[in-house]
């Protein structure tokens, strides 16, 4: 309801808890499309639950497609050790290091453009 009311209050409150960057001016296009997508992300068992997932190295290792890793240089949420982790026990995994404005959020703004290619460049290509 708040986010409704309140987007651009809302989005530059959540702001930080996504990006290590300063906050710049809010461009309208992406509090549309960050708030459009909240409704989104709800498993039903509390924020903190949907965050708080880890797998040890021998899951990892059972995972023998091939795999694409993204994380943004910039995610105030996720350390980097933990694609870093991925990386080092799935077996095919390739990661890529984002630095876009909106960290965590890589699907938020223009700036996702190039990583969504890139992302269907790699399904495409994947068996190759």
């Amino acid at each position: 309801s708040f986010a409704k009311l309140f987007p651009t209050l809302i989005a530059g409150s959540f702001y930080p808890q996504f990006s290590t960057l300063p906050k710049p001016k809010l461009k309208k296009e992406d509090v549309r499309e960050l708030i459009s997508s909240m409704r989104y992300y709800n498993s039903g068992e509390g924020f903190l639950n949907d965050l708080d997932q880890e797998l040890d190295k021998e899951a990892l290792r059972l995972i023998k497609c091939p795999t694409l890793i993204l994380h943004s240089a910039h995610d105030a949420s996720v350390s980097v050790d933990h694609p870093q982790h991925a990386k080092a026990n799935i077996h095919q995994a390739d990661m890529r290091m984002i630095a876009n404005t909106w960290g965590h959020l890589l699907w938020v703004s223009t700036e996702a453009e190039p990583m969504i290619a890139e992302v269907i460049h790699f399904m495409e290509h994947k068996d190759q």
